[in-house]
């Protein structure tokens, strides 16, 4: 069997107890996320955990937009080693998933200066260029509320890795 396979496996057994765990765990995640976040109005989306991903990623990825299939997120094998991090990453993505396949013009794109400032200070130049060019203004505004709804810190919100508020 390919190495990354078992370690797919792994990984996977060691978090969830199971490959059909697992995925039970991401549909009720996203479900639940939907209802909480987006209002239930998020179109379906398929979630496979991935041994593999593209260099551009860090954790997971999505493809939104297709004639042909249903939206999916992928999880690398390396996002799943905790469900903290699998919810940060899901969360991510289905603000992706929202803003590709259910934003309107008329959703907020506002957000406060320090946000900007936060994302500055955690890149270098280009890395901040990548990044501003897969998150849009309605991407941060979303996940500034998010933030606060879900408790978590925009910071780690943004880059898909989590990290609980001090209160």
């Amino acid at each position: 069997m390919d190495k990354e396979i078992q370690q797919l496996i792994q990984i996977t057994n060691k978090t969830f107890g199971s490959e059909k765990q697992a995925y039970a765990y991401l549909k009720n995640l996203v479900s639940r996320y939907n209802k909480k976040l987006f209002n239930n109005i998020l179109p379906p989306v398929q979630i496979s955990i991935v041994p593999k991903i593209e260099p551009i990623y860090n954790f997971g990825g999505a493809q939104y937009k297709s004639w042909h299939r249903i939206p999916q997120i992928f999880l690398h094998v390396e996002a799943i080693n905790s469900k903290e991090k699998v919810n940060i990453i899901v969360v991510h993505e289905l603000i992706h998933h929202w803003e590709y396949n259910v934003k309107t013009d008329k959703d907020s794109a506002i957000y406060p200066q320090k946000i900007d400032d936060l994302i500055k200070s955690s890149y270098s130049n280009k890395q901040e260029r990548i990044w501003r060019a897969g998150h849009s203004k309605h991407f941060i505004a979303k996940s500034y509320e998010i933030s606060s709804n879900l408790n978590v810190d925009i910071g780690q919100l943004l880059s898909g890795q989590m990290k609980r508020k001090n209160n």
